[in-house]
Order: structure tokens, then C-alpha cells, then sequence
């Protein structure tokens, strides 16, 4: 479950059964029904929720079986009556909570392959066999066997498209029923197929927000919702398509933090970020199917608008199903727009020249087309536009163009040049 803290803080320092820092990098509840608190300078405490107090555990530079840091990031069952704890530079500690002492630490030992790459720990995940896979900061995925004490190291090889897409790891979901581990790096999104130790990278380039994935999080169907530092990815793990969010889409912004994310037993899920949390019910978000109608909202002839005196237009634009310019009339400017009210500013647009243009332009924001030196003959302009959600409509809004020849091009002139009249 999702904690929220109202009213306990360290404002008593003097007080031994006070919080022991304002600063939280993470709660978690043990299978014993304890509540646990790492932070950030005050090492680790657990919450007494009847009596409203602490119990604080942390480093004694005296006392080999405390805890190696009072930065701690992270905390995930590793058995009964133990915790593994992930901290900020100093490595991963086997916890007893029962007694409060460490019973194993690990560390990195730049002489042992097989010890941990790196010793700050974003995010832990714990599999059905007790193996520890760990998120490092600088030195990719560590995979511990508790049997044995030894790392497998994950980690970028810029000459091995096979591997992990970066070292620097924020987050973890593992899928174990499918045999997935996922992986969020400053690289992407990352999948690892643990059976055959296959990596698959999802980046901004395959439509995720940003390469910079700091929380992953089930949407429990068939996707993932990942945050970023440029908004919330809803990522189709079947599809292998991303559907992005942002600000305007309600979030509290477009940064999310690193070690800000839950999911609730209900399946409700929560992203925070400097100016404040989201929280959602999957099956709550769903896409807008309305399909815009396009209307024309101006027209203009070298930049000018075209008035509406009858030379052109007979009556604004918008009612008007056909215009007609002369051959030296030869740059001109359309102007459209898809009545699709919400989020506005992401409809798209794309159009087309019929008897001109060889397809359509590329979906864009901008709501304009100008040409230039059109040949003499008849068109059609077409224009599809989308809603925010990316709906196109399926019938586009027409205007007829016709283009005239120079008088010397006409068949009256030509027919008089040859007959000598």
C-alpha cells in the first residue's frame, strides 16, 4: 500500500522517537506488517503505528553489524525477519529486524568481477528464488546469488547491440511469470528476456517521451507505465508502441523523480515529481475517439489576407467550397483548423495538393499550407485533422482551386495565332 505521512517529522531532534529525517527516499511494509522508512541522513526507521513512534537504526562507526550508511534508498524482503537495503555509495546490507544488525554486507571490490560494479543502489527487486537484481547508478544491472555472495554484472557494451542500453539504472519491474525484467536507464527503456539474456531497448526514437526512464510501474493488462524527465509513457508491451502524456495532460509536470513511484494493491499507480504527485487508476485513462470536423479559417495572397469583396471571395472562407486566381496570383496561403477543443494544441494535421502533390504532407501542429507557382488547371485541397489523442477524422474538409492561364496560354489566343484572325 501507498503511505502518506501527515504530522510525523524530525522537528524534535531531541527526541529519540521522533522521525529520524524529513528527508524520505522510501517506505516500504515488511511480510510481518511493519512499516519501514528509509532516508535520506537518518539512516533506517520503523513506525510504530499505534503508538505513533520510531525506532531508528543506523550507522555506528563502532559497531561492524550496523548499518554501512544512514542514506538509504531502497528496501525489499529478502526472507523473514530480513530486509535488503540499498544505499547511497555504500553498497547492499542483509538486515535482521529483529535484532537491527546487518548480517551481510556487499560492496564493490575493484578487484572482483563477481563483487557489486557499483555501490549506489536506485532500485531492488527481489525473485521467487531470492536472487537480488539491483539498479546501480553507474554500473548497469547487478544480479546477487545469496547462496553463493556473488554479482552478475549487466552492463553497456557500446560494440554489443545485445546489451543494456545504458549503465546509469533508476528502475526495475521484474515480470517474473513471463520471465521479463524491465529495466528503466538514461538510455531507455530496457528489457531483458532472463532465460536466454536477451536486451531490447525502447527509446525516444520508438516514441517514448524521453531515454531518461526513472519509474516503471504495471497497468495490469498487457502495459507498462513509465516515467520520464518529459512526461508519462503508457507502453504497450504486446504492440511495442508508447502513448505520452504531459502537463497538459493534468501531470504535475513534465519531470518525475527518481524513487517516486508506487502501485497500490488496487492497481492504483503514483508518479511524484518536484511540484507534486499523480495517481490513477489505469482503466480510468482512456483516449478521446471524436473525430474533428476541419474547417477553413483564412486565406491569404503574398502574406495579405484575401477580403471578402467578391474578387475572390463572395463570402468568408469557411463557406466557401471553391476559389479562382489568375496565373500571377502565385503565392498563396490556407488556413485550417480541426474543431477539437481539448488539448487543442496537439492536433495534428495533414494535407494535400490533389493533382499537385504526389501524398500527403507529415502529421505537424501547424494549421497553414502555402504554395507557390502553381501551373495553370484545376485542384483539390485536402486536409485531415486529428484530436488530441491522435483520432483522425476520417472525412477531410475540401476547397476547390482553380488556377488560370496567362491570356497568351488560352485556347481563344492560341486558336486566333493559328488561324491569323
Amino acid at each position: 500500500n501507498v503511505i502518506c505521512f501527515t504530522g510525523y517529522s524530525a522537528k524534535d531532534p531531541g527526541n529519540p522517537a521522533s522521525l529520524s529525517s524529513d528527508k524520505i527516499y522510501h517506505i516500504f511494509r515488511d511480510k510481518n506488517g511493519a512499516l519501514w522508512v528509509a532516508t535520506s541522513g537518518g539512516g533506517l526507521s520503523r513506525f510504530d503505528e499505534a503508538a505513533g513512534t520510531f525506532t531508528a537504526f543506523k550507522l555506528n562507526p563502532e559497531d561492524p553489524t550496523s548499518l554501512p550508511s544512514n542514506f538509504i534508498t531502497t528496501l525489499e524482503q529478502a526472507g523473514p525477519n530480513r530486509l535488503w537495503v540499498g544505499t547511497l555509495g555504500l553498497g547492499l546490507a542483509l538486515f535482521d529486524t529483529n535484532s537491527g544488525k546487518v548480517i551481510e554486507s556487499y560492496k564493490n571490490d575493484p578487484n572482483d568481477l563477481a563483487s557489486l560494479s557499483e555501490d549506489t543502489i536506485y532500485d531492488l527487486a527481489v525473485d521467487s528464488q531470492g536472487r537480488v537484481w539491483a539498479a546501480t547508478a553507474r554500473g548497469g544491472v547487478n544480479l546477487l546469488n545469496p547462496n553463493t555472495g556473488k554479482f552478475t554484472r549487466f552492463q553497456n557494451n557500446p560494440g554489443d547491440p545485445n546489451s543494456i542500453a545504458s549503465n546509469s539504472v533508476y528502475a526495475l519491474y521484474l515480470d517474473e511469470p513471463n520471465g521479463i525484467l524491465w529495466v528503466g536507464t538514461s538510455g531507455g527503456l530496457n528489457r531483458l528476456e532472463i532465460s536466454t539474456g536477451q536486451w531490447k531497448t525502447y527509446n525516444n526514437h520508438r516514441g517514448l517521451a524521453s531515454n531518461t526512464v526513472v519509474g516503471i510501474q504495471p497497468d495490469g493488462a498487457s502495459g507498462l507505465w513509465v516515467s520520464t524527465t518529459r512526461g508519462l509513457s503508457r507502453f504497450d508491451t504486446v504492440l511495442g508502441t508508447f502513448r505520452n502524456y504531459d502537463a497538459r495532460d493534468g501531470l504535475q509536470g513534465n519531470q518525475f523523480n527518481i524513487a517516486s513511484t508506487a502501485r497500490a494493491a488496487d492497481g492504483e499507480v503514483f508518479f511524484g515529481g518536484p511540484n507534486g504527485v499523480n495517481f490513477f487508476h489505469a482503466e480510468d485513462i482512456f483516449d478521446n475517439v471524436y473525430e474533428p470536423k476541419v474547417l477553413f479559417t483564412g486565406l491569404e495572397l503574398f502574406n495579405l489576407p484575401v477580403a471578402v469583396d467578391g474578387e475572390i471571395l463572395t463570402q468568408p472562407v469557411e463557406y466557401t467550397s471553391s476559389i479562382t486566381l489568375r496565373h500571377d496570383q502565385s503565392v498563396f496561403t490556407i488556413e485550417f483548423a480541426g474543431l477539437s477543443y481539448q488539448n487543442a494544441s496537439r492536433n495534428l494535421y495533414r494535407y494535400q495538393m490533389e493533382g499537385f502533390d504526389k501524398g500527403w504532407s507529415p502529421p505537424k501542429t501547424v494549421r497553414r499550407a502555402t504554395y507557390t507557382n502553381l501551373p495553370p488547371g484545376t485542384y483539390t485541397f485536402l486536409v485531415h485533422a486529428t484530436n488530441n489523442d491522435g483520432q483522425w477524422n476520417r472525412t477531410p474538409a475540401q476547397l476547390k482551386i482553380v488556377i488560370l492561364p496567362p491570356w497568351w496560354q488560352t485556347w481563344w489566343f492560341r486558336f486566333a495565332s493559328i488561324t491569323g484572325l
